[in-house]
């Protein structure tokens, strides 16, 4: 047990354990400002500003461990920021999923604000402490308190997005996908929020082995990335019926053997999100969806100068290229005779 050294006001000194000390601070012969000392502190201090309750260690040293009890709680949003920075594939992967959006992200926010709210606790301790030459960790504890409330409030409006973003998924609608009895499936319409889903149901139900016609608008990214994925694994053979646009064209290049009507036209634009999104995270998400697309349709054939013009083109606007260029260019195997 710790033994404190008692300067009392008649000038004695005396050394008392932590229960003598306490017992006489009760009884009053020990004052308020009589000075106390113990192995590890810096100077004296008065009794009633060390001694409280009974110390466990030195106050420095308590201190010391107190004022950084908030640091635990740093690799939380560190972790997460390192993540979506450098690791954008799998951060993609990951948040693309409707259950992720709707754990992780608010997850990520109430670990911000507990720490947060860990920085805001110590401050007034710290404050109370700052004379004894710890003022820089006051300054660093509050610092670190703000940029947690920060983190945050990032993540709060990152859900706000991602909930957007979702609901506006869900409006939009999906394609016409029915088999006929050759076992072709046919696929006319927009690349809605069920698409890869009901296209790979509608593969694995077709018998003999499918092949498909595919005429689209387009529609969302996501979806296309995970159909082309699901075409490119399976080997099912595209056919490309009148328009492939947007999206759309990810499915054409994505697929092992595609051929096209030689009145078939691609078009191509800048890509962009659904709705307007305020949050950096969700930001950086929706842009890495749409380098993740590009990169794919350079991956499988479409030539720089289509990406670079297609650059220029919004939402509203399409670079066509037709189904001879897209064959020239090795981005789909061939024109089917039009049947």
């Amino acid at each position: 047990m710790t033994d404190w050294h008692v300067h009392r006001a008649d000038g004695v000194r005396d050394r008392l354990t932590a229960e003598a000390v306490r017992r006489e601070l009760a009884a009053g012969t020990i004052g308020a400002d009589t000075l106390l000392w113990t192995r590890g502190m810096p100077q004296w201090r008065p009794a009633t500003e060390v001694f409280g309750r009974e110390p466990k260690g030195p106050p420095d040293a308590r201190l010391r461990v107190r004022s950084w009890v908030p640091w635990m709680f740093v690799p939380v949003p560190l972790v997460a920021s390192v993540l979506l920075q450098v690791r954008a594939d799998e951060a993609l992967t990951a948040l693309r999923a409707h259950l992720t959006y709707a754990l992780a992200v608010p997850a990520m926010a109430v670990a911000s604000a507990l720490a947060a709210a860990a920085g805001v606790a110590v401050l007034p301790y710290l404050w109370r402490r700052r004379a004894g030459g710890h003022g820089a960790v006051v300054v660093v504890a509050g610092l670190f308190a703000v940029v947690e409330l920060a983190h945050a409030a990032t993540w709060v409006l990152a859900g706000r997005d991602f909930y957007a973003v979702r609901v506006a998924m869900e409006a939009e609608p999906d394609a016409t996908i029915f088999t006929r009895k050759d076992g072709t499936i046919v696929v006319d319409g927009q690349i809605g929020p069920h698409f890869a889903a009901d296209l790979r149901a509608a593969v694995e139900r077709a018998t003999p082995p499918a092949a498909i016609e595919l005429t689209s608008p387009g529609g969302l990214l996501e979806q296309a990335l995970d159909a082309a994925a699901f075409l490119e694994a399976s080997g099912v053979p595209v056919t490309v019926r009148d328009h492939c646009l947007s999206a759309c064209v990810l499915l054409a290049v994505g697929a092992r053997r595609t051929l096209a009507d030689p009145d078939a036209v691609f078009g191509f634009h800048r890509g962009y999100s659904a709705v307007e999104l305020s949050s950096e995270i969700a930001a950086y998400v929706g842009a890495a969806t749409i380098e993740q697309a590009t990169a794919y349709l350079r991956g499988h054939g479409v030539p720089d100068d289509v990406l670079a013009e297609a650059d220029g083109f919004g939402p509203d606007e399409l670079y066509f290229v037709t189904a001879e260029e897209m064959v020239a260019a090795g981005a789909i195997t061939g024109l089917s005779r039009g049947e």
